[in-house]
């Protein structure tokens, strides 16, 4: 899906507050009138492009925690608030109205206590943020839903709210300062190393710590080679319906042991859904077809194991490091002092943006979806709904009222029916990035990006070094990026956790959104693969079965003619 602008000049600033005017196909109507005086933005990097209405007072629980965290670090915040048009999501930023002497105090002491913590991670992790996530996890794990009447099951939705926004306020206040913490280390790089004829990069230096979405793929690989030493498992995975393959897998011994290893993986990482944040399917461990299709991938891809370029790649990071410190052998201790501090932050911060989303991203929409579907099936038995997962077409509010109240059985058949056809006419547009009214910021705006390849090729943000050649597949969702073959280079508009365990099987990797810490950046260099992101609109231009050639250090996205 491919994202436009509404209309603006671009690379112009406006003199005086301007109207952006929606596109003819994306109609706006306001909630409320004075929000079009606002400006209002789609994101698509971390969160599905469509909204389902269940996750909708999620999504404002989030916005209270981001404004909680960053109001702590001294941003000039009042508050974030999110609506819903047309099924997506945007967003606008309140500034905070106080005396310039008064936010120029908050700055101060809030970049003083990001500073602070940066310094202090692994304990600000270890000992506060993370048991804190592990007990809000553990009391979620808990509820059992089934076990409630249907009074208690809407209070416990209710009372979500408080837990699921202290997660993401947690959530804000870590990656406020593991990001700070990767790029100053960069940039210390940079100025030590940057000039020299054979520069040595931040990012370089980073690479090789591990993190449990490297963990999750590295053990889809291994189930993976377990199934090639038997034929009839690997006669059982043929099925695409994870139910075909279960009973086909049950008709032998090694089958049995083969989808019990399957299912353990399943309840270690399959608690997560095939896209971003929030999902219209099911999560893994409802649903496997989508891991089973990626292990599929596996099955055809060479036969050397990815852990073992993993350690080469780690063997390269410490002999570049001893490179660098020797290059500072003659530097004051301080500076060498001040290299290795943040050399171990970093790294550390680097694990920490996968491991975070592993423990706390995908797990707090997993458990709030459990009790939701619930709710689902405790209304199917009243006869409301004809299907338990057809609750995600309500918001909580109504669907707390159905619990309370029985109702009219068609009301909410018919409000289902309404969104469901709502959400399948609004996939095929694609949404302006911004809606409301541009108003002078004192910085220009960025042009346009053009469609075509300038100077035969396109230009991108360089994320992970190397060059590559390959058979373009193009897939805007997993579930079609499922599908890749091995050396295959996979075209999306981002990645997340759940994408990885496809990159031991991938040629090279391009995305249309991203930075150098973006996940499908992080995630690519432990596995050694060219990547470039942030290339406009790459879905739209590039086919599957175009070749090209990826320079993941210079950030080029070439098309070429395919080899012999």
């Amino acid at each position: 899906m491919s994202h436009r602008s509404a209309e603006s000049d671009a690379g112009s600033l406006p003199a005086h507050p301007r109207r952006l005017d929606p596109p003819e196909d994306f109609p706006v109507t306001w909630p409320d009138p004075q929000d079009a005086e606002l400006m209002w933005t789609h994101e698509t990097e971390h969160s599905s492009p469509l909204v389902l209405p269940c996750h909708v007072a999620q999504r404002h629980w989030l916005a209270d925690g981001m404004t909680a965290a960053a109001r702590l670090y001294g941003a000039p915040l009042a508050g974030r608030r999110g609506v819903r048009i047309n099924t997506y999501w945007y967003d606008t930023t309140l500034p905070l109205d106080a005396p310039p002497e008064d936010l120029a105090r908050r700055a101060r002491e809030g970049e003083a206590l990001k500073a602070e913590r940066g310094e202090d991670l692994a304990r600000w992790w270890e000992e506060r943020w993370q048991p804190e996530l592990a007990q809000l996890l553990q009391h979620w794990a808990a509820a059992d839903p089934d076990a409630w009447d249907d009074a208690a099951l809407a209070d416990w939705l209710v009372q979500s709210e408080g837990p699921f926004r202290r997660m993401w306020e947690i959530h804000f206040e870590l990656v406020l300062c593991l990001f700070p913490t990767i790029t100053a280390f960069g940039e210390l790089a940079a100025d030590l190393f940057g000039s020299d004829d054979d520069p040595i990069s931040g990012h370089e230096l980073l690479v090789g710590e591990g993190n449990a979405t490297l963990q999750a793929s590295l053990a889809l690989w291994d189930l993976s080679r377990t199934a090639l030493g038997h034929p009839e498992v690997l006669a059982a995975l043929e099925e695409r319906d994870p139910a075909a393959a279960e009973r086909r897998l049950a008709g032998s011994a090694a089958g049995q042991a083969f989808w019990a290893a399957f299912r353990i993986w399943l309840s270690e990482y399959g608690q997560r859904p095939d896209e971003r944040r929030e999902a219209l399917g099911a999560n893994w461990d409802e649903n496997p077809t989508v891991p089973l299709a990626m292990l599929r991938a596996h099955l055809e891809a060479p036969a050397s194991h990815p852990l073992d370029g993993w350690r080469r790649r780690r063997a390269a990071r410490e002999a570049r490091t001893a490179e660098a410190r020797q290059r500072l052998a003659d530097y004051p201790a301080a500076v060498r002092t001040a290299f290795e501090d943040q050399l171990s932050r970093a790294r550390y911060a680097t694990k920490l943006v996968e491991d975070h989303n592993f423990h706390l991203d995908q797990k707090s929409f997993y458990w709030y979806r459990r009790a939701v579907l619930a709710a689902g099936q405790r209304l199917v038995q009243r006869g409301q709904l004809h299907r338990p997962e057809d609750v995600v077409f309500l918001e909580l509010a109504d669907i707390v009222q159905a619990l309370a109240a029985a109702g009219d059985r068609d009301q909410l058949r018919q409000r289902v029916e309404a969104e469901r056809a709502a959400l399948e006419r609004w996939a095929s547009v694609s949404p302006p990035d911004r809606l409301g009214t541009e108003r002078p910021s004192g910085l220009p705006t960025a042009p346009t990006p053009t469609p075509g390849p300038a100077d035969g090729r396109w230009h991108g943000v360089p994320a992970s070094p190397g060059v590559v050649q390959g058979r373009a597949h193009v897939a805007p969702s997993l579930a079609e990026a499922s599908e890749v073959q091995p050396g295959d280079i996979l075209v999306t508009v981002t990645t997340n956790p759940s994408w990885a365990p496809l990159f031991p099987v991938l040629g090279g990797l391009v995305t249309t959104v991203g930075s150098p810490l973006s996940h499908g950046a992080i995630v690519a260099r432990e596995f050694g693969l060219p990547a470039v992101l942030a290339v406009a609109s790459a879905t739209a231009i590039i086919r599957t079965g175009d070749w090209l050639e990826v320079d993941g250090l210079r950030g080029t996205v070439t098309p070429i003619e395919e080899p012999g």
